[in-house]
């Protein structure tokens, strides 16, 4: 458990990744956010499409869009 020794800008884990791309600060958080909300975006897909929820071609273009949507919003949040 790494986040519970540090706090998100204190992780040596991502130190060397920051010297390596001259950026001032640590990018933990930007990876912890990510996964968080694409783990459960995916699980939720798979679940939508197994179960067969989502059986027409034209919600799962809406759903494509919202996730898109999502992830440059989430994106241009974090920068």
């Amino acid at each position: 458990m790494v986040g519970g020794k540090y706090i998100y800008a204190e992780v040596p884990l991502f130190d060397w990744i920051s010297e390596t791309f001259e950026w001032e600060r640590n990018n933990y958080d930007k990876v912890g956010h990510f996964v968080q909300g694409f783990v459960p975006a995916r699980i939720t897909r798979e679940i939508l499409i197994r179960k067969q929820v989502v059986t027409s071609q034209g919600w799962r273009n809406f759903l494509i869009v919202l996730d898109i949507h999502g992830k440059y919003w989430s994106a241009t949040m974090d920068a």
